[in-house]
């Protein structure tokens, strides 16, 4: 075999690689997904577990790529020491983004869609690990439905008069827990749960500048980006779906907490962004209300044609 040989498979070899990156980042069938996690020191550890769930449940590293924000007044420039990936091979896959500014959980939502207009974003939390099949579920349902937000979970939502309700409360008269929804449903006005599950958004999907005003969101929705989020996607008429597999993500929490003491506090976090919302965008109920409205299609027939 001569050297001449061998250097054309090589050409051949890398030409194939470089494809293959190539459909992966700009097919709509291969777009690669930025998964936006943020983590402090106290659970970092936690945000390491749920890292290393998702590299173990799926090898294909061009489909996606882990954007970890840190702060930089709480990491430095050892973060790799202090975070622990450094032993990892993970660390290679993982784009570290070290924030000057007083970093939050809600705060990475409009940095991370900032940075990466043009890709899916795949927001998590730390609150839990990621089951086996959770990221395929998810690349799947974004090729089925390129447009669409997909949602792991949904556990409120806006009922009369823009209440905020859970699904345990009743949806539309129908006793519906937070983990039997319908696969693939689309949900007019709830609220996103990025903290089991996570949530995906297409890529350039905000179109209100509004959205991604960061003083905008300080003044009218801090306690809550889920609240955030939840609230342009009515405003701007987008469509939230269930996603295709409903996993009962409560089986992985990672720490040992009260659930329902957990929840009691995130509603009235909920509740008390609502409020502060409502000051900046006085309208968002009117917009809650029509898409609560109900279209009833009449039809009619005869025996000979009802067949």
């Amino acid at each position: 075999m001569t050297i001449a040989f061998l250097n054309q498979i090589s050409y051949v070899y890398i030409f194939v690689f470089f494809l293959k990156i190539n459909i992966c980042l700009n097919n709509k069938d291969g777009e690669q997904i930025i998964i936006s996690l943020t983590s402090d020191i106290k659970n970092i550890k936690n945000t390491n577990v749920i890292i290393n769930s998702i590299f173990n449940q799926y090898k294909n590293y061009y489909s996606y790529k882990i954007l970890l924000l840190l702060p930089f007044n709480e990491f430095g420039n050892n973060f790799e020491f202090k975070t622990g990936i450094l032993k990892s091979d993970n660390l290679k896959k993982i784009n570290i983004l070290l924030c000057n500014e007083t970093l939050t959980y809600q705060k990475r939502t409009i940095i991370t869609m900032k940075k990466f207009k043009n890709n899916p974003i795949l927001i998590v939390n730390n609150l839990c690990k990621l089951p086996d099949g959770w990221l395929d579920m998810f690349i799947k349902d974004h090729i089925k439905y390129p447009n669409d937000a997909i949602a792991a979970s949904i556990q409120y939502f806006f009922g009369k008069n823009g209440e905020i309700k859970e699904f345990n409360d009743g949806f539309h008269g129908e006793k519906f827990g937070i983990f039997n929804h319908i696969s693939e449903i689309i949900f007019n006005f709830a609220i996103v749960n990025i903290d089991l599950g996570g949530i995906l958004y297409p890529k350039n999907f905000f179109q209100n500048e509004s959205f991604y005003d960061y003083n905008l969101y300080l003044n009218s929705s801090n306690n809550s980006d889920e609240f955030w989020q939840s609230a342009f996607i009515i405003m701007e008429n987008k469509i939230l779906r269930q996603s295709s597999k409903i996993f009962d993500f409560t089986k992985y929490i990672i720490d040992d907490i009260n659930y329902e003491e957990y929840n009691m506090n995130k509603k009235k976090l909920l509740e008390k962004s609502k409020l502060s919302f409502l000051k900046q965008f006085n309208s968002f109920n009117n917009f809650v209300n029509n898409r609560q409205k109900k279209i009833i299609v009449s039809i009619a027939s005869y025996p000979e044609r009802f067949v």
